[in-house]
């Protein structure tokens, strides 16, 4: 997410122009960065469901 917000704010503020590149190259960083954040969540959400159920519903 963050190179996108990068190339937003340095075009808006005018420091360079984008290009059809730049673009693949910080969508395919973005694409990356969602796919980790959500591995990321699945993980935690399996960890907690397991805690949950060894420590609450089987005591």
């Amino acid at each position: 997410m963050v190179p996108l917000l990068i190339d937003g704010t340095g075009q808006y503020l005018g420091y360079f122009k984008s290009t059809n590149v730049r673009r693949l190259i910080t969508g395919i960083l973005a694409g990356i960065s969602t796919i980790c954040l959500f591995r990321l969540a699945c993980v935690l959400g399996l960890q907690s469901g397991r805690w949950f159920y060894n420590n609450i519903i089987t005591k």
